[in-house]
Parts: structure tokens; sequence; C-alpha cells
């Protein structure tokens, strides 16, 4: 794994709207590993590895019921701390060997968004105060899968100058901007 890779694992990144998660697993896909986001009976957002240690079934193809992730394929079920609690196909389903865990991510939700770190987070979620300002307005978008680092994507969402060109006809005409020149 490349250092920067390795130093990016560290940092929270989001993941999904926290609306969009809930009672199912949902799957998405963070720095190449795949995920499972699910919501406990509290309504605690939760990330594990998407991947069942026992023939590899991704958890996000169970389902949930109360504080536990039930896996689809045996009914294995896990946890918010990762921990298998049953294995339905042994005689006594509780005794679950120690081993047998799910890998749980850091996991948080602020300004209406579940955020991921895949390793213990070096430093906090970064403070955005403007989303939870009842002046402002969310407006959401994507989720965009992007083939570049993060200083561009943050550059194309504020270089407003490039939408007449790049996106004419659908964010601006090219033609008629204040700022060409004539002669």
């Amino acid at each position: 794994m490349s250092t920067a890779l390795a130093a990016l694992r560290a940092c929270w990144h989001p993941v999904a709207y926290g609306a969009d998660v809930g009672a199912a697993p949902r799957a998405t896909t963070l720095l190449g590993e795949p995920l499972a986001l699910w919501r406990d009976s509290r309504g605690a957002a939760h990330a594990f590895r998407d991947v069942c240690v026992h023939r590899g079934t991704a958890l996000s193809l169970g389902g949930v019921e109360g504080d536990e992730i039930v896996r689809a394929y045996h009914g294995w079920r896990y946890r918010s701390d990762g921990a298998r609690t049953a294995i339905p196909q042994l005689a006594d389903p509780t005794r679950v060997p120690a081993r047998a865990r799910a890998v749980v991510d850091p996991v948080q939700e602020r300004y209406g968004v579940v955020w991921v770190a895949l390793a213990s987070p070096r430093w906090p979620i970064p403070d955005v105060p403007e989303p939870e300002d009842a002046a402002w307005r969310t407006v959401r978008t994507g989720p965009f899968a992007w083939a570049c680092d993060a200083s561009r994507q943050v550059e194309t969402f504020t270089d407003f100058g490039h939408f007449a060109f790049v996106r004419a006809g659908l964010l601006g005409d090219p033609g008629t901007r204040s700022w060409r020149r004539t002669t």
C-alpha cells in the first residue's frame, strides 16, 4: 500500500447521506474497501467491512434485526462491535469462536452525512458550521465516481468560471458571459 493511501485511511471521509442509511444494510466503497453501512435499533450508524469471514459473502446482502446485522448466506449474526453472536448451524448457536468477528470501522454522523475512517482517525471531522445553520440550505448531489485526487474535486465544484464552457447549455452559455471581452 502506498504511503499516501495509508495516510488517507486515517482520515474521515463522507460515505453516504445519513438519510440514505436505514434499517437495511447499504453497500458502498471507500478507498477500494467495500463497506456495509447500517443502523441499529437506536438509530446509530455503523460501518463494517462488507465481507463475512466465512465464505466471503457481502454483509450488505443481509438484514438488520435489532442491534445485529444478519448475514444473508447462513444467518450468522454480528453485534455492532463486530462480535459474532450466533451461528445457527451449531448445536449451541451461541458458542461462537472469539476470532469470528466482523471488521468494524470508526463511524460518525455529522452535517447529515455518515463519515468513516478505515484506521484510527488522526484528526477530527472538519468543522463546517454552515450545514447546521438554518440560514443555509443543503442541496444534495451525487454520488460521484471520481478518477482524480481530492484537490481536483474541490476545484471543480468551486471554480464557477468553467461552468459556462464545460457545461454549456446546462449551467451557462459562453456567449452571454458578462466578463467576455468585446471590441
